[in-house]
């Protein structure tokens, strides 16, 4: 009985998603386990698969209402997908996804790092930004991990990592 109630309401969630939430939502779900495996592999995997993306960036303003409010609802369906995949996904395939994402939309997007090294352990951390707007994180990010002093990727850029 359990069970089926979780599928009611699983299916209720995503009933209520809105046709472009529900594209968002299958293509990080098919992108995440496949920028895990990659970059498994090395990053130049990951980076082939970047540069082979067609790039739609630049098509919607930067700075408009729009393209914040898209990018904050692909960055929630990415985040939807990952606590939902078969495999442990890491904020860089969870950032590099929402690249490829907000690219596909014609929105460019920052892909940032930090570090920090806390009771001797280091940490790293990715994130994306748009008009220094944190996207897919809290927006106090800068002060939890140093960020590097460029975006690994600018304006939408996500091939020239």
């Amino acid at each position: 009985m359990a069970f089926c109630s979780l599928i009611q309401h699983k299916y209720k969630r995503w009933t209520g998603l809105s046709r472009p939430e529900r594209s968002f939502l299958i293509q990080a779900a098919v992108l995440l386990p496949v920028f895990r495996i990659k970059r498994s592999m090395g990053f130049q995997k990951v980076r082939s698969r970047l540069e082979k993306e067609p790039s739609q960036a630049g098509q919607v303003p930067r700075s408009s209402d729009s393209a914040l409010e898209k990018a904050r609802q692909a960055a929630r369906m990415v985040s939807i997908a990952a606590a939902h995949t078969l495999c442990q996904t890491s904020c860089l395939d969870r950032s590099l996804v929402l690249c490829v994402l907000l690219r596909r939309m014609g929105i460019d997007a920052d892909l940032h790092l930090g570090v920090k090294k806390d009771g001797g352990v280091f940490s790293a951390h990715a994130w994306v930004e748009l008009d220094g707007e944190v996207i897919n994180d809290t927006a106090d990010v800068r002060e939890r991990f140093a960020p590097f002093p460029a975006p690994v990727t600018k304006a939408g850029s996500c091939a020239d990592m």
